[in-house]
């Protein structure tokens, strides 16, 4: 029975490892433009809302992008603006993003303090800073809080001939979400490791 709970120790144990160090994959969202369906919006997402507002629409409660947030019961984890390079939210410590150009961003994660991803959904929000009014997209994740997000090709607008051009770019991109703490991946490594050491002890100790 001893040797049964032992191996039951280390496969956990093992299995815990060896999840955390696989590799990280990336989300990716991309906004495209055909000349035959007009502007559509792919990627790694539930559900999709886009649309314009003046000023900011996660603040107005009488916006669509409030209203959702706030009947999901969610918070703000991460916020990037790109003027200025400024970072707000319980998770900045954790999260950095880097804007490629007007049009581009891709968010890391970067570890430090605890990332709270325990259970999605995950909302990301963004939206153009210049023109009014200023388009928005809201998206609904499975995000797990660890995998590289990346847009690409935003801001791609029509004119009455139906030619795509750019037209604005990013003004800030939003992260929201809830549940619980869940430790970062590198203090979680450290307690697999521990399990193993634990469990190589005990059954030298047996011997």
């Amino acid at each position: 029975m001893e040797k049964v709970r032992r191996l039951i120790t280390v496969c956990l144990a093992a299995t815990l490892v060896f999840g955390l160090v696989s590799s990280v994959s990336a989300l990716s969202f991309d906004v495209d433009y055909d000349a035959g369906t007009g502007l559509t919006v792919t990627g790694d997402y539930v559900n999709v809302w886009s649309g314009k507002n003046n000023g900011n629409p996660e603040t107005n409660p009488a916006s669509l992008v409030y209203q959702i947030l706030n009947a999901a019961g969610v918070d703000l984890y991460y916020k990037a603006t790109r003027a200025g390079d400024v970072e707000t939210g319980s998770l900045t410590a954790s999260y950095d993003a880097v804007y490629d150009s007007a049009y581009d961003v891709t968010i890391n994660y970067e570890g430090g303090g605890v990332a709270y991803i325990n259970p999605p959904p995950v909302y990301i929000f963004i939206k153009d800073g210049n023109s009014e009014p200023y388009n928005w997209y809201l998206f609904e994740t499975m995000w797990n809080g660890l995998d590289l997000l990346e847009f690409k090709d935003f801001w791609v607008d029509w004119d009455g001939a139906g030619n795509a051009y750019k037209q604005g770019g990013f003004s800030h991109v939003s992260l929201y979400g809830k549940g619980t703490a869940v430790p970062e991946p590198s203090m979680m490594l450290l307690l697999g490791l521990g399990l193993l050491g634990l469990a190589r002890a005990g059954w030298k100790f047996k011997k």
